[in-house]
């Protein structure tokens, strides 16, 4: 069975199953990636990279069940400094195994995105993902994403420092369609082809055994992950998919394969 697929950007996968970043977390560093890169998947996501390295929460930051997952990791990772040393190594071990390589990046600044893209292209990375949608970095109170001048002006400063290279923007979930067109707009006036539809739904909380299954702060919020979040990401794929190729009043298809 030809299960080849390609991205909007032109990136070709040997099939549409991709392994994303939150797994590669436990595998840091060459030897981590070599690990990772023993799975079925056609391309492995490394990040995503701050520019400062972070600790991470500490406590329990992740909680699963048959329904859904929750997770409040805290981007932890080991920063520019580091990634400047060893992805290019990280790079080629993925693609040694014939693998595509994603680096996903998280910035506190436009400009930061801006540096941890040229990183990551000038390592090899086929393609920068655009994470704006972490609770863990909120511009002024609110997940970048949320905020469509921010996102211009950080897409601005990506496409500067990494010209023609592959580029996609990771999002949060929208229950507001207006603001979800919004944002699409300005994904359009960028001329960026691919999105990552859905991160986990933030802010969610459960309890078990009386007490937050979450300690990574004093609330127990996490991401909702899992079982639970696939309705909400494939109506996100659709409403994306259908305002990005101008199908308005499109309908929801009957069936899916």
């Amino acid at each position: 069975m030809d299960l080849e697929v390609y991205l909007p950007n032109g990136m070709r996968l040997e099939q549409p199953v991709m392994l994303g970043a939150g797994p590669c977390k436990l595998f840091e560093g060459p030897e981590g990636v070599r690990a990772v890169s023993r799975s079925m998947a056609s391309a492995i996501t490394i990040g995503s990279i701050t520019y400062e390295p972070r600790e991470g929460n500490s406590g329990n930051v992740f909680w699963d069940s048959d329904l859904y997952s929750l997770n409040s990791m805290g981007l932890p990772n080991r920063g520019a400094a580091f990634y400047r040393n060893n992805l290019s190594e990280m790079v080629k071990i993925i693609h040694e195994t014939g693998k595509k390589c994603i680096v996903s990046v998280a910035g506190f600044s436009a400009e930061q995105y801006g540096e941890l893209s040229n990183i990551a292209v000038n390592s090899g990375a086929d393609m920068v993902e655009i994470n704006m949608s972490c609770p863990n970095i909120r511009d002024g109170g609110r997940i970048g994403c949320f905020n469509p001048n921010y996102v211009s002006e950080v897409l601005q400063v990506v496409l500067l420092y990494v010209g023609g290279k592959r580029v996609s923007l990771k999002i949060s979930p929208f229950s507001d369609d207006y603001a979800r067109r919004e944002l699409l707009e300005v994904i359009k006036e960028s001329g960026i082809k691919t999105v990552v539809a859905s991160n986990t739904f933030p802010d969610a909380v459960a309890y078990f055994g009386g007490k937050n299954a979450i300690t990574a702060n004093k609330n127990g919020f996490a991401g909702l992950s899992g079982p639970a979040v696939k309705p909400i990401a494939l109506g996100q794929i659709i409403h994306i998919r259908a305002i990005l190729t101008k199908a308005d009043g499109f309908m929801i298809p009957a069936e899916a394969g």
